[in-house]
């Protein structure tokens, strides 16, 4: 039994192998994710949600995308490995709440917003994408 697990295993690591090689690794099992646990427990199990996007560890982490905000903002920062997801999700790339527009007024402009960085508490293990204003 043991030698069938192992086998398997080997298997699953060359097909990932292959996948990553041949560039078919976006959105198959073999990709690692941002949210898995510093234990390597993967968070992928669960479906990514527009509140995990801009979830990051480092600057690095983050860049700028286009985004198109009731308030005026047109510029969002999320985890670069959320790209391909954030643009398959127009619903993501837009906010236009009734309620919600009605009272929160003009946002920061950002039209020369270029970079985006990881802000996180020392203690925290993880923290969130925003935009660096200059």
């Amino acid at each position: 039994m043991q030698w069938i697990t192992t086998s398997r295993l080997r298997i699953l690591a060359l097909l990932c192998l292959v996948a990553s090689v041949s560039g078919h690794a976006k959105g198959n099992p073999c990709q690692t994710d941002p949210r898995d646990t510093p234990d390597g427990t993967p968070a992928s199990t669960t479906p990514l949600e527009e509140a995990n996007l801009d979830t990051c560890t480092a600057d690095s982490d983050c860049v700028v995308v286009d985004y198109r905000h009731c308030c005026g903002a047109s510029k969002r920062a999320i985890h670069r490995d959320y790209i391909d997801a954030y643009e398959a999700n127009p619903e993501w790339q837009v906010f236009d709440d009734p309620a919600t527009c009605a009272v929160i007024g003009i946002c920061r402009g950002d039209r020369n917003v270029t970079e985006a960085r990881c802000n996180r508490d020392a203690e925290a293990a993880t923290g969130r994408c925003e935009l660096v204003f200059p």
